[in-house]
């Protein structure tokens, strides 16, 4: 739905010649299934539109309800009826004992796509990240630029704490859970050990006063 986001995705790729992308709303049924029509198989679906800043979604929730709840169910829906292979929904490790209304959403997802996993002849699966660094959901560049600025740095409470791993791996992961035949529900990630924020946000801190 990001008209921006999308040119510039498709302007770094190298094999444009085997990639094309519709400008859709995963809310919104009717497009979804425009979009799937358009192609005479299709094998796999990767889930990973979402509303994910969680003090965004805080003060205004009913789009992350609209996108994170209706558009999993709409693709759920049109996977069993359109009888695609397999579905990959990219949640987040807020979504376990969710403390917040992102984090209810995504759960409410992985229930969701449980169900359908469940009930159809195709393949539903969920992984949970934690925090991707360099993604656009990762709270790293925030840090890094309130630091930049000379403070303060934001934190919600001083022992959060959260997993971190690269792009690269959780790509390679999700693409890994993807190939796993007959096998649906929740894919965990060994993510190592959950890191405090406090640390981090220091290391940052001493990184670039030393520069």
């Amino acid at each position: 739905i990001n008209e921006s986001g999308l040119h510039d995705l498709f302007n770094t790729l190298e094999n444009k010649e085997s990639c094309t992308f519709h400008i859709c709303d995963v809310s919104n049924y009717i497009e979804l299934e425009r979009v799937i029509l358009k192609y005479e198989i299709i094998n796999s679906i990767f889930h990973a539109a979402a509303y994910k800043h969680v003090p965004i979604v805080e003060v205004d929730p009913y789009p992350a309800i609209r996108v994170n709840i209706q558009g999993t169910l709409n693709l759920c829906k049109l996977v069993k009826k359109y009888e695609i292979d397999d579905f990959t929904l990219i949640s987040t490790d807020k979504a376990v004992n969710p403390t917040n209304i992102m984090g209810a959403t995504k759960r409410c997802a992985e229930l969701i796509t449980n169900y359908y996993n469940d009930n159809s002849n195709s393949l539903y699966r969920c992984t949970r990240f934690g925090n991707v660094i360099g993604s656009r959901g990762s709270a790293i560049p925030i840090f890094i630029d309130q630091i930049k600025k000379g403070g303060p740095v934001t934190l919600t409470h001083a022992d959060m704490t959260r997993y971190f791993m690269t792009i690269p791996e959780a790509t390679q992961l999700v693409i890994k859970s993807s190939v796993i035949e007959n096998k649906g529900g929740i894919f965990l990630f060994d993510m190592g050990e959950s890191i405090k924020l406090v640390e981090v946000i220091n290391n940052l801190i001493s990184y670039y006063e030393a520069k």
